[in-house]
Protein backbone atom coordinates (compact mmCIF):
# COMPACT_ATOMS: atom_id res chain seq x y z
CA UNK A 1 0.00 0.00 0.00
CA UNK A 2 2.77 2.28 0.71
CA UNK A 3 6.07 2.79 -1.36
CA UNK A 4 9.17 2.68 0.88
CA UNK A 5 11.50 4.75 -1.49
CA UNK A 6 9.48 8.12 -1.33
CA UNK A 7 9.20 10.70 -4.58
CA UNK A 8 10.51 13.44 -3.20
CA UNK A 9 9.45 16.41 -5.52
CA UNK A 10 11.41 19.61 -4.79
CA UNK A 11 13.05 22.99 -6.14
CA UNK A 12 16.76 23.23 -5.14
CA UNK A 13 17.84 27.39 -5.14
CA UNK A 14 20.98 27.67 -5.95
CA UNK A 15 22.90 31.13 -5.77
CA UNK A 16 26.79 31.04 -3.48
CA UNK A 17 28.80 33.85 -5.33
CA UNK A 18 27.68 32.87 -8.84
CA UNK A 19 29.48 29.13 -8.92
CA UNK A 20 26.65 27.52 -9.33
CA UNK A 21 26.03 29.19 -12.85
CA UNK A 22 28.91 27.85 -13.96
CA UNK A 23 29.13 24.75 -16.34
CA UNK A 24 29.42 23.98 -20.28
CA UNK A 25 28.66 26.47 -22.34
CA UNK A 26 24.70 26.59 -22.76
CA UNK A 27 24.34 24.33 -20.09
CA UNK A 28 21.70 24.74 -17.34
CA UNK A 29 23.01 25.41 -13.76
CA UNK A 30 23.17 22.87 -10.98
CA UNK A 31 20.18 23.43 -10.42
CA UNK A 32 16.57 22.02 -10.36
CA UNK A 33 13.06 23.52 -11.19
CA UNK A 34 9.79 22.32 -12.44
CA UNK A 35 9.49 24.61 -15.34
CA UNK A 36 10.23 22.55 -17.94
CA UNK A 37 11.87 19.69 -19.26
CA UNK A 38 15.63 19.14 -17.87
CA UNK A 39 18.40 17.57 -19.88
CA UNK A 40 19.28 15.31 -16.71
CA UNK A 41 22.58 14.29 -18.22
CA UNK A 42 23.68 17.63 -18.36
CA UNK A 43 22.51 18.87 -15.41
CA UNK A 44 24.44 15.73 -13.27
CA UNK A 45 27.62 17.10 -16.16
CA UNK A 46 27.48 20.67 -14.55
CA UNK A 47 27.09 19.61 -10.89
CA UNK A 48 30.25 16.95 -11.23
CA UNK A 49 32.42 19.99 -12.74
CA UNK A 50 31.36 22.55 -9.76
CA UNK A 51 32.16 19.75 -7.40
CA UNK A 52 35.35 18.56 -8.76
CA UNK A 53 36.53 22.30 -9.14
CA UNK A 54 36.77 22.61 -5.89
CA UNK A 55 35.56 25.78 -5.32
CA UNK A 56 32.08 25.17 -3.32
CA UNK A 57 32.11 24.52 0.78
CA UNK A 58 29.71 23.91 3.19
CA UNK A 59 25.88 24.72 2.34
CA UNK A 60 26.78 25.04 -1.13
CA UNK A 61 28.84 21.79 -1.81
CA UNK A 62 25.87 19.83 -0.02
CA UNK A 63 23.22 21.46 -2.48
CA UNK A 64 25.16 20.34 -5.63
CA UNK A 65 26.03 16.69 -4.16
CA UNK A 66 22.06 16.79 -3.56
CA UNK A 67 21.01 18.21 -7.22
CA UNK A 68 23.33 15.36 -8.43
CA UNK A 69 21.66 12.66 -6.62
CA UNK A 70 18.43 13.71 -7.30
CA UNK A 71 19.49 14.49 -11.14
CA UNK A 72 21.23 10.83 -11.26
CA UNK A 73 18.01 9.18 -9.89
CA UNK A 74 15.42 11.30 -12.67
CA UNK A 75 17.94 9.87 -15.32
CA UNK A 76 18.14 6.47 -14.40
CA UNK A 77 15.23 5.48 -11.76
CA UNK A 78 14.99 1.66 -12.94
CA UNK A 79 19.18 1.82 -12.42
CA UNK A 80 19.79 3.20 -9.15
CA UNK A 81 23.17 2.72 -7.62
CA UNK A 82 22.39 2.82 -3.82
CA UNK A 83 25.76 3.01 -2.65
CA UNK A 84 25.88 5.62 -4.79
CA UNK A 85 23.42 7.72 -3.63
CA UNK A 86 24.74 6.94 0.01
CA UNK A 87 28.10 8.05 -0.56
CA UNK A 88 26.81 10.85 -2.10
CA UNK A 89 23.88 11.74 0.85
CA UNK A 90 26.64 11.12 3.13
CA UNK A 91 28.66 13.99 1.75
CA UNK A 92 25.32 16.48 1.62
CA UNK A 93 25.02 15.35 4.95
CA UNK A 94 28.74 16.29 5.90
CA UNK A 95 28.59 19.37 4.52
CA UNK A 96 25.47 20.77 6.00
CA UNK A 97 23.70 18.20 8.75
CA UNK A 98 20.42 20.46 8.47
CA UNK A 99 19.51 18.80 5.59
CA UNK A 100 16.69 17.31 5.48
CA UNK A 101 16.07 15.68 2.12
CA UNK A 102 19.90 14.06 2.36
CA UNK A 103 18.87 11.68 5.36
CA UNK A 104 15.31 10.69 3.28
CA UNK A 105 17.47 9.64 -0.32
CA UNK A 106 19.97 7.94 2.48
CA UNK A 107 17.07 5.73 4.14
CA UNK A 108 15.58 5.44 1.34
CA UNK A 109 18.49 3.41 -0.23
CA UNK A 110 19.65 2.00 3.26
CA UNK A 111 16.18 0.11 2.94
CA UNK A 112 16.56 -0.73 -0.25
CA UNK A 113 20.36 -2.41 0.68
CA UNK A 114 18.76 -4.26 3.84
CA UNK A 115 20.19 -1.83 6.37
CA UNK A 116 17.36 -1.06 8.32
CA UNK A 117 19.05 0.47 11.52
CA UNK A 118 21.18 2.78 9.36
CA UNK A 119 17.70 3.55 7.56
CA UNK A 120 15.63 3.41 11.25
CA UNK A 121 18.55 6.63 12.01
CA UNK A 122 18.14 8.56 9.35
CA UNK A 123 14.37 8.43 9.84
CA UNK A 124 14.60 9.62 13.38
CA UNK A 125 16.78 12.31 12.37
CA UNK A 126 14.38 13.48 9.95
CA UNK A 127 11.83 13.78 12.13
CA UNK A 128 13.95 15.32 14.64
CA UNK A 129 14.17 18.07 11.87
CA UNK A 130 10.61 18.70 10.63
CA UNK A 131 8.52 16.73 13.55
CA UNK A 132 5.43 18.02 11.55
CA UNK A 133 6.15 15.89 8.56
CA UNK A 134 3.31 13.10 9.16
CA UNK A 135 4.54 11.14 5.77
CA UNK A 136 8.04 11.05 7.25
CA UNK A 137 6.40 9.52 10.67
CA UNK A 138 4.88 6.88 7.75
CA UNK A 139 8.20 5.97 6.50
CA UNK A 140 9.65 5.48 9.85
CA UNK A 141 7.05 3.03 10.64
CA UNK A 142 7.81 0.89 7.65
CA UNK A 143 10.93 0.62 8.63
CA UNK A 144 9.65 -0.26 11.81
CA UNK A 145 7.94 -2.61 10.24
CA UNK A 146 10.54 -4.58 8.16
CA UNK A 147 12.00 -5.42 11.79
CA UNK A 148 8.62 -6.65 12.86
CA UNK A 149 8.54 -4.18 15.48
CA UNK A 150 4.40 -3.22 15.11
CA UNK A 151 4.35 -1.40 18.50
CA UNK A 152 6.18 1.32 17.72
CA UNK A 153 5.00 1.53 13.84
CA UNK A 154 1.48 2.19 14.81
CA UNK A 155 2.94 4.20 17.25
CA UNK A 156 4.79 6.40 14.51
CA UNK A 157 1.36 5.74 12.22
CA UNK A 158 -0.76 7.23 14.70
CA UNK A 159 1.28 10.13 15.50
CA UNK A 160 0.98 10.49 11.50
CA UNK A 161 -3.45 10.37 11.82
CA UNK A 162 -3.37 13.57 14.25
CA UNK A 163 -0.84 15.10 12.23
CA UNK A 164 -3.21 14.92 8.61
CA UNK A 165 -6.17 13.83 10.15
CA UNK A 166 -8.08 14.91 6.75
CA UNK A 167 -5.54 12.69 4.41
CA UNK A 168 -6.38 9.71 3.13
CA UNK A 169 -3.31 7.80 2.34
CA UNK A 170 -2.33 9.12 6.53
CA UNK A 171 -5.30 6.48 6.93
CA UNK A 172 -4.82 3.95 4.73
CA UNK A 173 -1.13 4.13 5.68
CA UNK A 174 -2.33 2.74 9.27
CA UNK A 175 -4.27 0.35 8.41
CA UNK A 176 -1.45 -1.11 5.75
CA UNK A 177 0.66 -1.50 9.32
CA UNK A 178 -2.65 -3.05 11.34
CA UNK A 179 -2.81 -5.43 8.38
CA UNK A 180 0.37 -6.62 8.64
CA UNK A 181 0.14 -6.88 12.59
CA UNK A 182 -2.75 -9.10 11.92
CA UNK A 183 -5.66 -6.88 13.35
CA UNK A 184 -8.05 -7.04 10.78
CA UNK A 185 -11.00 -4.93 11.98
CA UNK A 186 -8.46 -1.85 12.34
CA UNK A 187 -7.60 -2.18 8.99
CA UNK A 188 -11.10 -1.74 8.05
CA UNK A 189 -11.85 0.59 10.56
CA UNK A 190 -9.06 3.31 8.98
CA UNK A 191 -9.83 2.14 5.68
CA UNK A 192 -13.53 3.13 5.07
CA UNK A 193 -12.27 6.36 7.06
CA UNK A 194 -9.45 7.23 4.36
CA UNK A 195 -12.42 6.33 1.44
CA UNK A 196 -14.44 8.73 3.57
CA UNK A 197 -12.08 11.52 2.89
CA UNK A 198 -11.49 13.31 -0.54
CA UNK A 199 -8.98 12.38 -3.25
CA UNK A 200 -9.32 8.28 -2.09
CA UNK A 201 -6.55 6.15 -3.60
CA UNK A 202 -7.34 3.77 -6.44
CA UNK A 203 -6.00 1.52 -4.15
CA UNK A 204 -7.67 1.60 -0.97
CA UNK A 205 -11.14 0.75 -2.15
CA UNK A 206 -8.92 -2.46 -3.43
CA UNK A 207 -6.89 -3.02 0.08
CA UNK A 208 -10.79 -2.68 1.59
CA UNK A 209 -12.29 -5.37 -0.71
CA UNK A 210 -9.37 -7.95 -0.09
CA UNK A 211 -10.47 -7.27 3.62
CA UNK A 212 -14.19 -7.76 2.84
CA UNK A 213 -13.77 -10.90 0.50
CA UNK A 214 -11.63 -12.37 3.20
CA UNK A 215 -13.98 -11.83 5.87
CA UNK A 216 -16.87 -13.44 3.55
CA UNK A 217 -18.68 -10.22 2.64
CA UNK A 218 -18.31 -10.75 -1.48
CA UNK A 219 -21.17 -8.23 -2.48
CA UNK A 220 -19.00 -5.53 -0.94
CA UNK A 221 -15.79 -6.42 -1.84
CA UNK A 222 -16.77 -6.81 -5.71
CA UNK A 223 -18.30 -3.33 -5.30
CA UNK A 224 -14.86 -1.95 -4.01
CA UNK A 225 -13.50 -3.86 -6.79
CA UNK A 226 -15.04 -1.91 -9.36
CA UNK A 227 -14.51 1.28 -8.09
CA UNK A 228 -11.02 0.81 -7.99
CA UNK A 229 -10.82 0.23 -11.52
CA UNK A 230 -13.58 2.55 -12.32
CA UNK A 231 -11.04 4.81 -10.69
CA UNK A 232 -7.85 3.40 -12.16
CA UNK A 233 -9.29 1.37 -15.57
CA UNK A 234 -5.38 -0.18 -16.69
CA UNK A 235 -5.02 -2.31 -13.15
CA UNK A 236 -5.18 -5.88 -13.95
CA UNK A 237 -4.81 -6.64 -10.39
CA UNK A 238 -8.09 -5.04 -10.00
CA UNK A 239 -9.27 -6.37 -13.27
CA UNK A 240 -8.38 -10.05 -11.62
CA UNK A 241 -9.35 -10.02 -8.39
CA UNK A 242 -12.97 -9.65 -9.96
CA UNK A 243 -12.78 -12.30 -12.14
CA UNK A 244 -11.61 -14.09 -9.44
CA UNK A 245 -15.37 -13.50 -7.52
CA UNK A 246 -17.17 -14.32 -10.76
CA UNK A 247 -17.65 -10.44 -10.96
CA UNK A 248 -17.84 -8.21 -14.43
CA UNK A 249 -15.42 -5.25 -14.70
Amino acid sequence: MRSLMLALLFVISMSSNGLLAQGPKGAPPCTLSLGGPIDWEVVIATCTQLIESGKLTGRSLARAYLTRIFARMSAGARTIDHSEVIAEATAVIENDPQERLAYMYRLGSYLETGDYEGALRDATKYIELDPGDWNALNVRSSVYVSKGDFERALADDTKAVEIAQKNAAAWANRASTYLKAGRTAEALSDLNRALSLPLPHPDHHYQRGKILEAMGRTEEAIADYRNALRLETKKMEYREALKRLGARP
